[in-house]
């Protein structure tokens, strides 16, 4: 089982555990937030939950990259982006509809400034649930496998065989290809990896199911 981190702001407290309750329902993991540590063991618990995280998810509001808040050495958010930056953690932006892509990261310590050009999910007014099936997916993909999608009740292990045949046919098709230069091979390489650990996903819930 995976877990996902979330970084968060405590007035932005009402989006982040709404998000973690969906996410909750979505995968079939871990959804980490800060809320039930003993404030005795706070660092202790924060420090071990990024080192075993396999994402982190950053809420992102206009309180979130606040200046005056981030520069802070002992700000929550500026600790969690650079332990998880330094782990080589993939890091999740999950903006608020108010918030702008790409970031303005100009005014953001220099350790942190990459997070500005990392692909995040926005979540406009009236498309949350249609957001959270994107962030789920997009959470699944960056982690290798280590993260997946929690299975619905209603899936037969018949459709689930049909999904192995498919990621069958395409790992056929991709041995087939004649890549005609060093991008394509790379190309060609990518997915078929990502086809392999999707297959690998498929059969795990195969076996569960059966």
């Amino acid at each position: 089982m995976g877990k996902v981190f979330i970084s968060y702001r405590r007035v932005d407290s009402d989006f982040a555990h709404r998000l973690r309750e969906k996410l909750g329902v979505k995968l079939d993991d871990t959804i980490f937030i800060d809320v039930e540590i003993r404030e005795q063991f706070f660092i202790d618990a924060i420090e071990n939950a990024l080192i075993d995280c396999h994402a982190l998810l950053l809420i992102v509001t206009p309180n979130t990259l606040k200046p005056t808040l981030i520069n802070q050495p002992n700000d929550w958010i500026y600790y969690e982006l650079k332990t998880a930056l330094s782990l080589k953690k993939p890091i999740v932006p999950a903006l608020e509809e108010s918030v702008s892509f790409p970031l303005n990261t100009d005014l953001l310590p220099v350790d942190i400034q990459i997070i500005g050009k990392i692909q995040g999910v926005r979540f406009p007014e009236g498309q949350f649930e249609e957001k959270v099936e994107a962030l789920a997916d997009h959470l699944v993909s960056i982690s290798h496998g280590a993260l997946r999608r929690r299975l619905p009740t209603h899936v037969s292990c018949e459709k689930i065989r049909r999904g192995i045949l498919q990621k069958d046919d395409q790992l056929h098709w991709l041995s087939t290809e004649r890549p005609k230069n060093k991008a394509d091979r790379k190309r060609l390489a990518l997915r078929r990896e990502e086809l392999l650990v999707e297959r690998a996903l498929l059969q795990k819930q195969l076996n569960d199911c059966i």
